[in-house]
Order: C-alpha cells, then structure tokens, then sequence
C-alpha cells in the first residue's frame, strides 16, 4: 500500500503477534504490552520537533563528532603529503580520501548511524531498530549473533574503534613523513580500518534485512502458540475450571504438528500455571483490635 509498511515492520513493531480482543483477561505470567507513550510534558519537545520538521532537536548520532574529527583532520593530511612528496600518487592518500578510502566509509558508518537514530528517511530506521529489539526478544537464544541488536546498533557504539582511528591517524601520518614508516605500510592500516568500519555498516544493515525477512516466520511460531491458549473458566463462587477450546483452537491443534504443539502446549502451561494461596484472613486484616 502507498505510503504504509511492509508487513514484517508492522509486525515488529506491535512485538510480533496480531493484537486480539479477548472475553476475559488472566495475568497470571502472561506477557502484558505496554504503551511507549512519554506522556503530556513533551509539549515542549513537540513544538521543537514540528517547527524544525525533524527530529534534530531532540535525537543524535552519538558518533558524530569522532566520525566528524576523523573526517576533519583530511584537509590538513592532504596538505601535509603534497608538500612531502609532491602531487603525484601516494598510496596512504589514496586509502584515506580516494573511491573506497577511509573518508567513504566513514561517511556511510554516520550515515547509518543517522538512519539508526531517527535523523534521516522519516524516522524508518529508529522503527527499524526498534522492531528488531522486539522480534531478538522473540527469537531469545535461537536468535544468530549476526542479528542481535549488538550487531545492528554498532553504528551508534564504536566510540572505541573511532577513537582510536582519530588518535592514530596523525603518528601515522607523521611517521611516513619522518620515513619510519612506508607509505604503502600505512595504506595497508588505513584499508584495514576502512574494511573494519565499513563491516560493521555492512553488518547492522544485513541484521535489520535478515530479521524483516524473518518475522512473519517468527511471528507465525509466537502468534499460534499464544492462540492456542485456552483462558480457564470460573464459576460464580470464583473456583476455576478448565476453559474450553474455541472452533479456531480446535483447527490450530490439528494443523501444528504433534511435537511442535507439545512444547508450545508445555510452553504456555509454564506461563499459566495456577498458583493456590493460602485463604486470607480479611477479618483479621481489618480488624480495630489488637
């Protein structure tokens, strides 16, 4: 549909199952949603957000201003080889600032990052990465490292890697000039830093697509295992009783095969699991005396 979302996000981002209305509520163990709402003393931000038309005002790239002292120090680098060894071609200048270099990559790292954090294409991918908070929840240990939300928010946290790179970068520089190092040594760990950076762009962009593309899988498991759940049932005097199985419950338990539906049926009874307390003693509890 024009303007609307693809299934897998819209699934995400209601934490995997299709929201039903129910008869009766039992808590129990049973999982509870929650409304990610900041509530009335936003007005403020609200105002800040609509008058700039973006999210400027109240979200940021964490790793901006290393990406962004990184970047800065190009200018004086370029200066400083040309004067050292003339225009010509020069291997360490080419891996920091030619096609593919380290200024490249580092501009797509804080690319993604801005993406990540809400500061470009309408927000998508901070609903994206929430999402994918959602369904790694969802998947818990079955869940591949090369999707966990480590890998998808390491654009918004390599303060380690930049600030080494940033601190790095002009002993190496120095050392060409001063012929302690070679030029092609220092390209060589300039490519190495470049790959590094543009791995982990790489990495969390293939974990947000492996997960939208795995969703409505991981969504089907969830949402059948919890429609297979049968509320129990009580009488006028409060006792509870075993609930009987809806006509879609009974077709549910015939289309999931028998072991899979054995450890949903052993799932769900270890989330409600009646639990019989001792009688309260509200005459006591109440009581002016003693």
């Amino acid at each position: 549909m024009a303007g609307g979302i693809a299934l897998p996000m819209a699934l995400q981002l209601i934490s995997g199952v299709p929201l039903k209305k129910v008869g009766s509520v039992f808590m129990e163990k049973l999982s509870a949603t929650k409304r990610l709402d900041g509530g009335a003393g936003l007005g403020g931000l609200m105002q800040s957000v609509l008058t700039d038309g973006n999210l400027s005002s109240v979200m940021q790239n964490p790793m901006a201003g290393l990406t962004g002292a990184i970047q800065g120090q190009m200018t004086g680098i370029t200066a400083q080889i040309t004067a050292a060894f003339g225009g010509g071609p020069n291997a360490l200048l080419g891996a920091l600032t030619g096609s593919g270099g380290l200024t490249t990559a580092l501009t797509q790292f804080q690319g993604a990052g801005d993406n990540l954090a809400g500061l470009t294409n309408g927000a998508s991918g901070f609903f994206a990465m929430l999402g994918h908070d959602n369904l790694a929840q969802m998947a818990g240990g079955a869940l591949p490292g090369a999707a966990s939300m480590a890998t998808v928010t390491a654009p918004l946290a390599s303060p380690v890697l930049l600030g080494n790179i940033n601190n790095t970068l002009p002993t190496v520089v120095s050392a060409v000039i001063a012929g302690t190092m070679t030029s092609e040594d220092a390209a060589t760990w300039a490519q190495t830093q470049t790959a590094t950076i543009a791995g982990i762009t790489a990495a969390s962009a293939g974990a947000l697509a492996w997960g939208q593309s795995m969703q409505t899988m991981i969504s089907t498991v969830s949402s059948v295992a919890g429609s297979l759940a049968v509320p129990p049932s009580f009488d006028a005097a409060g006792n509870r009783h075993q609930g009987a199985a809806t006509p879609l419950q009974r077709v549910l338990s015939t289309i999931v095969k028998p072991g899979p539906r054995a450890t949903m049926e052993r799932s769900l009874e270890a989330q409600i699991a009646h639990t019989r307390h001792d009688p309260v003693d509200i005459a006591g509890m109440t009581s002016l005396e003693g």
